[in-house]
């Protein structure tokens, strides 16, 4: 389960490093919210004829060969194997969301369960040496 928490971190660390090629040849964005990749793949005017005369079958084989390219520099920056497709949809007749996450995103969510309960447990020791301080203080001051 932790090979799962730090692979995500190398998938941030990888996207961080990747970024600019990321976001300018696939224009892709980062949400890192919740750490995903998205993209509009967007049929130009020019193939929109052809889209008209082949219909969804021309749109499904741009988004495959997309997903093909992104797939094929994903493997050459060591990504593949920690990244997956959360969602393709079709926003209307010429457009298709693309959208990418951490492959186990189940994880990330128990990852930052652990860091809160951790910062909680931090905050808790703070405050209860805060407090003995405090006594050991007023203590000292009735003692003088």
């Amino acid at each position: 389960m932790f090979n799962k928490i730090f692979g995500y971190f190398k998938y941030r660390k990888i996207i961080n490093e990747n970024f600019e090629v990321i976001s300018q040849r696939y224009k892709f964005r980062y949400d890192r919210k919740y750490g995903r990749l998205y993209t509009v793949l967007n049929v130009t005017e020019d193939r929109q004829e052809v889209l008209k005369t082949y219909g969804y079958d021309y749109l499904d084989n741009e988004v495959k060969k997309f997903i093909a390219s992104i797939e094929e520099y994903f493997l050459s920056i060591g990504m593949l194997d920690i990244i997956s497709i959360s969602k393709i949809d079709s926003i209307d007749a010429v457009n298709v969301l693309i959208v990418l996450r951490y492959k186990h995103h189940l994880h990330q969510a128990f990852l930052y369960i652990v860091i809160g309960l951790l910062g909680l447990f931090v905050s808790v020791i703070l405050v209860t040496g805060l407090v003995k301080l405090i006594i050991l203080l007023v203590n000292f001051i009735m003692a003088i």
